[in-house]
């Protein structure tokens, strides 16, 4: 089975489930070094606990891993700062080793790159490195569970998901709520897209497939501005309909003529939806001052 990064899991893990291993492991004072040999490899053991929860063989474990290239020290992977791995107990690649670790145990091995990669990220060895060069690994076992564990894990992690999701949702309904008291004529579509007009021109009406240029300012409900368009730079031009704007924008550019001015106020749904991009977070509603420059 390849290594793979859990979402899910990761979630499952910021909410505090594992808040009882880190007191644990920050509890104990001197650490056990143990050396093991499996199939001539050598293993280096830091064992933080004597009594923590041994792995089988049928185990899933919730790791952090570090690999580095053994012959220039460059860092190939490090998941210390990041999300943690979801990999079986009997992953290929560590020739059965890792159920001589214990929950809460770290240690350092070399493999090599031709079993490495190809079994364990189900990928070919990267350019620039060669198949018998060694890499260095640290590991450290955050989590055991059995296969029921794991599933009840990813369903408790999928409520707290859930429930977090439809907080946002909430939370940014009322925000777009108070936002919008402000303004009076407000135009909202069958979408839920909601337009002011700011400012009529006397131009002709967008239809799909035109080729447009805009004057644009994004901001957050609360005035905040995250991306706009400025004197100097290049202009943005793009095509009606060929989706290199957000849903909020196609379809409310399509109400507007050649020298209008409009206020868009985009729901989560029809712009970045629930992952956000960039400085935009997951469930938020946006407001855009658009000018139509020019239709070609």
């Amino acid at each position: 089975m390849k290594l793979q990064l859990t979402l899910i899991l990761f979630v499952y893990f910021s909410l505090g489930a594992s808040a009882q291993h880190k007191n644990a492991v920050k509890n104990v004072v001197k650490p056990d070094k143990i050396i093991i040999k499996v199939e001539g490899e050598e293993f280096k053991i830091l064992r933080t606990d004597k009594n923590s929860r041994k792995i089988t063989i049928a185990d899933f474990l919730f790791v952090n891993l570090l690999g580095v290239l053994a012959s220039n020290d460059s860092v190939l992977f490090n998941t210390y700062n990041s999300q943690p791995f979801d990999m079986p107990a009997n992953e290929p690649t560590f020739n059965g080793f890792l159920v001589r670790l214990k929950q809460g145990d770290s240690a350092v091995f070399s493999v090599l790159a031709d079993s490495l990669f190809p079994l364990s990220f189900g990928k070919e060895v990267p350019t620039g490195i060669s198949n018998n060069d060694r890499i260095n690994c640290t590991i450290t076992v955050l989590e055991v569970a059995t296969n029921a564990e794991r599933m009840s894990m990813q369903e408790d992690a999928i409520r707290k998901q859930e429930e977090s999701s439809k907080q946002l949702i909430v939370k940014d309904s009322m925000e777009s709520a108070r936002f919008l008291k402000s303004f009076k004529e407000v135009k909202v579509t069958p979408d839920g897209l909601k337009y002011i007009v700011v400012k009529s021109g006397i131009g002709r009406q967008v239809v799909k497939g035109d080729k447009i240029t805009v004057s644009y300012k994004g901001k957050f409900l609360d005035g905040r501005i995250f991306d706009e368009s400025k004197a100097g730079e290049p202009a943005f031009t793009f095509q009606i309909g060929s989706a290199q704007v957000i849903r909020g924008w196609e379809e409310g550019l399509l109400f507007m003529k050649e020298g209008d001015q409009f206020k868009f106020i985009i729901p989560w749904d029809l712009a970045y939806g629930l992952s956000g991009q960039g400085p935009i977070p997951p469930y938020t509603t946006l407001v855009f001052d658009i000018k139509l420059d020019k239709i070609d």
